[in-house]
């Protein structure tokens, strides 16, 4: 609660200078060195307004640069001593480097701490059992376990592009399902339980698959 309260301060303090104080709305020194004091707060997820305070910053936005690695923050409003920026969708934790009109970026001693919020939708299929490739409901899988057998389950992997591949197991075949939820067949027969090597249909798998991975050139790589 103390801490809270603090906090509520601080941000008080800092929309009082935005709003009210002259000297502090003044341009960068690109002579001068940029300091980074502190930022509030030091945890938070999408959407948290983050407020770094210091000095020789600017009182143009669009001059101010705030990252976590290559991921950039959105400044709202800036002065000479004070930075107010909005948390974006997956920023992960680190230091923030910030950078004025370009110079060479100054890093906070502070790591900040994203926390992830997670939110479940479904990609593809309605959770009836069979097969069907196709766009979004009209997908069909079979992961039902086999009855006594609850521990056979199927894997699943996603690759950079959001590409996301999954061991259909009662149906035994891999099958990939892209960002906008289109399902096709990567490889197997289907209902083919065996293991054989191959390409596309040629390829057999067996209802048990253990793991599956995959890389930034699309190979994809499972045990069965």
């Amino acid at each position: 609660m103390k801490s809270l309260f603090r906090h509520m301060a601080v941000l008080a303090l800092l929309l009082l200078s935005f709003g009210c104080s002259d000297d502090e709305t003044g341009t960068h020194d690109p002579s001068a060195p940029v300091v980074v004091d502190q930022f509030y707060p030091k945890t938070g997820g999408v959407g948290t307004e983050l407020i770094i305070t210091g000095s020789n910053f600017s009182a143009d936005p669009s001059q101010v640069s705030v990252k976590i690695g290559e991921t950039s923050l959105v400044v709202l409003n800036s002065d000479v001593n004070n930075i107010v920026a909005i948390v974006p969708p997956k920023l992960g934790s680190g230091p923030f480097e910030i950078s004025i009109a370009g110079g060479e970026p100054v890093r906070t001693e502070e790591s900040f701490s994203y926390i992830y919020s997670a939110v479940v939708s479904t990609l593809a299929g309605t959770g009836e059992t069979g097969f069907a490739n196709g766009s979004g409901d009209a997908a069909m899988f079979n992961f039902k376990s086999f009855d006594g057998n609850g521990w056979m389950k199927g894997a699943i992997c996603a690759d950079e592009t959001g590409n996301v591949y999954v061991a259909d197991i009662h149906n035994c075949l891999i099958r990939k399902i892209t960002p906008d939820g289109t399902v096709s067949t990567l490889a197997g027969a289907l209902g083919v339980n065996e293991n054989l090597d191959g390409m596309g249909a040629s390829a057999h798998v067996s209802n048990m698959v253990y793991g599956m991975d995959c890389d930034a050139e699309g190979n994809v790589w499972f045990v069965d």
